[in-house]
């Protein structure tokens, strides 16, 4: 795995430490103007090599990107195939005007949690109550729930996003063996991005993977 996604996935690892079991709950989604952009199937890579190699039949394989945009939150939907209780990263980026600042939305599904950051570009975290992730490997779905007061109420937004599998996490720490402290974490797993074909190592070598943006969805 890329040195950067390695590092991401121990500071993970470490924040999981204090949050695995936490539970949270969802509303019933108000109405919403929606657009649905399709992906290119078979398009998962390997991230366990530093170069990315395609692989055939893997977790994470993203089928259609859904963004929704209501009175109260942008709901950026990804559909995807072979979805299992390991480890699930979803990255989204979104932006909300063609000068205004670009949010990164970073959600962990794992063996009984859910975890959701966001940050203004790609370092200011940003305080959002209402944020969350919501994970369904049964229906292959996975979800990034953004409260609109937190992306500055826009009249539209725009967003991309990418899949990341790997193994569990909470096994991982659950085994006896070991240690937090000096162990790396697991190097195999697999990225798929939506709108891109075919993944090179560039596209993955910065903390955040360069995602292609869908269209604009103007308020609902």
């Amino acid at each position: 795995m890329p040195t950067s996604l390695r590092a991401s996935a121990a500071r993970t690892l470490g924040v999981l430490s204090c949050v695995v079991g936490v539970a949270l709950t969802s509303t019933p989604a108000a109405s919403a103007a929606s657009k649905t952009v399709r992906d290119t199937t078979d398009d998962v890579y390997s991230l366990t090599a530093e170069t990315p190699t395609k692989v055939a039949g893997p977790n994470g394989d993203i089928v259609s990107v859904t963004t929704s945009h209501g009175a109260k939150n942008v709901r950026i939907r990804i559909q995807a195939r072979h979805l299992s209780l390991e480890q699930a990263v979803m990255i989204a980026k979104v932006r909300t005007g063609p000068t205004g600042p670009t949010y990164f939305f970073n959600g962990t599904a794992d063996i009984g949690m859910r975890m959701a950051v966001m940050t203004r570009g790609e370092a200011d975290i940003v305080a959002c109550p209402g944020l969350w992730m919501r994970f369904r490997p049964a229906k292959g779905l996975v979800m990034a729930v953004i409260p609109r007061r937190c992306l500055g109420a826009p009249r539209w937004a725009q967003a991309g996003a990418a899949l990341i599998t790997t193994p569990s996490m909470v096994a991982t720490m659950a085994d006896d063996d070991f240690d937090p402290m000096t162990d790396e974490a697991e190097a195999d797993g697999t990225i798929d991005i939506a709108d891109v074909g075919a993944v090179d190592a560039g596209q993955v070598s910065a903390a955040t993977p360069a995602l292609p943006l869908g269209p604009r969805v103007r308020l609902g």
